[in-house]
């Protein structure tokens, strides 16, 4: 079971905030759980489970 690690970033790239979900999720779950949130994958590196992904508005999440 995984967890996601959120992390934000101001405009300028630098780290400001982190929490981690305390639900864990099977890798596909927590891929499913973002999709629905507005995440997309930050790299398409052809791979099936996506590990980091992002909302384009300075938040990273991180399935862990």
């Amino acid at each position: 079971m995984k967890a996601i690690s959120y992390r934000k970033f101001d405009e300028l790239g630098y780290f400001k905030a982190e929490n981690t979900s305390s639900r864990k999720y099977t890798v596909r779950g927590a891929m499913e759980h973002l999709r629905e949130n507005g995440f997309e994958p930050m790299f398409d590196n052809g791979r099936k489970l996506q590990k980091v992904w992002t909302n384009n508005k300075g938040i990273n999440a991180y399935i862990l």
